[in-house]
């Protein structure tokens, strides 16, 4: 190959390397944030647990204990075995994950819950969820940003939810499981509304939302609020909120012109029923 044939390739192959440097270098810069350990030390929950009723004090203590806000305790609190699966919970909720972080689009990644042998495995159980429940990770990252995901659920039987996933795909319906896999993730669910709502808000989202192109566009070339030509795009967390407005909540937590899923996480409007790994600046006040 002449020495002007050559100068094209070589341009283009110090490019490539470049950016997968860069990829590479982003991937671990976000590492740090994929995890956050429990603040305090593993208690001995026994005697709280022979409570007649939880109370205030219950609440905060399981919280910190295991990840549960009210409304999975509620649920687990007079259920057969409920006690159990609560301890249950604690010891995961003290155990580290090990996780790795792997691509999931050309320009991004998330982490992984993994086994020893590096096999896929579950950081928890997810636990007492309804329809119109919605599912928050930061455990995802484009060139080292960590944008995060967010889902609602439409089918707490099945455990499905109803998810924009990544660039170039379409809105579809998945499988709840997959959140059990990751190592930081937050179910929050809309405060003092009753379940009918709640799941309006995911019927409306089963009616509307369901193939609709990916746009992570959408509030800055594309308006946030779709006009006379309809939802023509969306992402993760701006599908959630746009289920929740047409129940007439914006649950966008600081009202701006894009949704991120740290600004659903933020909401006054919700509260929190279930934790794991996750960085308690974020949770609902």
């Amino acid at each position: 190959m002449h020495a002007k044939g050559r100068r094209p390739f070589a341009a283009i192959s110090c490019i490539l390397l470049v950016l997968s440097a860069g990829l590479t270098g982003w991937r671990y810069t976000a590492e740090p944030g994929a995890y956050y350990a429990p603040s305090g030390e593993e208690a001995d929950l026994t005697q709280l647990l022979q409570k007649e009723k939880p109370d205030d004090g219950v609440y905060r203590t399981l919280l910190a204990q295991a990840g549960l806000g009210r409304p999975a305790v509620d649920a687990l609190w007079d259920a057969p075995d409920g006690k159990q699966e609560i301890l249950r919970l604690q010891a995961a909720y003290f155990a580290s994950p090990h996780f790795l972080c792997q691509p999931n689009s050309p320009i991004s990644f998330e982490e992984r819950v993994t086994g020893a042998a590096g096999e896929e495995a579950r950081s928890t159980d997810i636990v007492g969820i309804q329809a119109g429940d919605i599912l928050l990770t930061p455990c995802s990252h484009t060139f080292g940003w960590r944008n995060g995901h967010a889902a609602l659920v439409v089918d707490p039987v099945g455990r499905r939810t109803l998810e924009s996933v990544v660039l170039g795909s379409k809105s579809s319906i998945q499988d709840l499981s997959k959140w059990e896999g990751y190592p930081q993730f937050a179910v929050l669910r809309l405060r003092d509304a009753s379940m009918a709502t709640r799941a309006q808000a995911a019927a409306w989202a089963m009616q509307h939302l369901v193939g609709i192109p990916y746009d992570f566009t959408v509030g800055v070339l594309h308006p946030k609020q779709p006009g006379e030509t309809g939802i023509t795009g969306t992402q993760c967390a701006h599908l959630v909120w746009l289920a929740y407005m047409a129940a007439g909540y914006d649950i966008d937590g600081n009202g701006g012109r894009v949704v991120l899923p740290r600004d659903i996480a933020r909401s006054p409007l919700l509260e929190v029923v279930q934790v794991y790994g996750v960085d308690p600046s974020l949770l609902p006040q």
